[in-house]
């Protein structure tokens, strides 16, 4: 039993994820290329990332943990922004930056700080209209805003 719960807790769940994706980047930073004509390639930067994140994982995966994760509980936010921000780079990449971002900031603000629909929905249209103005005017991203 104090094995399972070891096991399944919180910290080596994350390590086990972080260990597998930094695997998987891993193996296509490589792919992209260490080292090319005397110069460091695409990939060395990735590499670089994909180690670091690997030893962190190790270190949470080895570590002894038990009265940290007696303590710690595992709070659903951090999961429900990240499955959120993986839907928002889909949505970008299919419809467009407005809708997704106005849809992930209104979520964010209205459920997730408990703020009125006043302020969330203010607060959408605001940080989604700087943001926009900021890489498309400012930086000169060629960044699709809407789906037509």
């Amino acid at each position: 039993m104090k094995f399972d719960r070891l096991l399944f807790a919180p910290s080596k769940l994350v390590a086990i994820v972080l260990t597998v994706f930094s695997s998987g980047f891993a193996l296509a930073s490589w792919q992209l290329g260490l080292w090319t004509n005397g110069a460091p390639g695409v990939g060395l930067t990735p590499m670089l990332a994909c180690a670091a994140l690997f030893v962190v994982s190790l270190m949470l995966l080895l570590g002894d943990n038990e009265e940290a994760e007696q303590e710690a509980s595992l709070e659903w936010t951090p999961m429900i922004m990240g499955f959120g921000f993986c839907l928002l780079a889909y949505g970008m990449n299919t419809i467009g930056f407005v809708v997704p971002a106005l849809i992930f900031l209104l979520i964010w603000a209205r459920f997730l700080y408990c703020r009125s629909w006043l302020v969330s929905v203010s607060a959408a249209i605001g940080i989604t209209a700087v943001l926009a103005i900021l890489f498309v005017k400012i930086f000169g991203v060629p960044l699709k805003l809407f789906p037509w």
